[in-house]
C-alpha cells in the first residue's frame, strides 16, 4: 500500500473519531434534556388529570345549584301565575272603594240611632235616681 493512501485513511479515521467524539459531547445534554422533558410531561399530565377531576367535581356542584335554582324559579312562576293580573286588581280596588262608601253611608245612618240610644240611657239613668 502506498504511504499516502495509508496517511489519508488514518487522517479520515482520526477526523471521524474526532467528529463522533464532538457529536457525542453535544448530544449527551440533549438526551438528559429529553429525559427531563419527558419527566415534566408526566408531571404535567398528572396535574392535568387532577385538574380535570377538580373541574368535574365543581361541575357537579354547579349542576346541583342550577337544579336548586331551577326549582325555585318554577315555584316562583307558579306563585306569579296565581296572582291577580292588572284588571283583577283594578276590580278589587273598585270593589273595596264601593264597600268603603257603603260603610261610610251606614255610619252616617247609624249616628242618629247612636244618639237616640245615648239619650234613652240617660233618661233611664235619671229615672233610677
Amino acid at each position: 500500500m502506498d504511504f499516502t493512501i495509508l496517511a489519508a485513511i488514518t487522517t479520515v479515521a482520526a477526523a471521524l473519531t474526532s467528529g463522533l467524539t464532538i457529536w457525542n459531547f453535544f448530544q449527551s445534554p440533549s438526551k438528559q434534556n429529553a429525559q427531563d422533558i419527558a419527566a415534566l410531561g408526566s408531571k404535567l399530565n398528572a396535574r392535568i388529570d387532577t385538574f380535570r377531576g377538580e373541574v368535574a367535581q365543581e361541575g357537579k356542584v354547579v349542576d346541583e345549584k342550577l337544579d336548586n335554582v331551577t326549582g325555585r324559579v318554577s315555584k316562583l312562576e307558579t306563585i306569579v301565575e296565581q296572582m291577580p293580573d292588572k284588571d283583577s286588581m283594578h276590580r278589587l280596588e273598585l270593589g273595596l272603594e264601593r264597600v268603603a262608601g257603603q260603610l261610610n253611608t251606614m255610619n252616617e245612618r247609624l249616628n242618629p240611632i247612636d244618639n237616640l240610644s245615648r239619650r234613652l240611657q240617660e233618661v233611664l239613668l235619671d229615672k233610677t235616681k
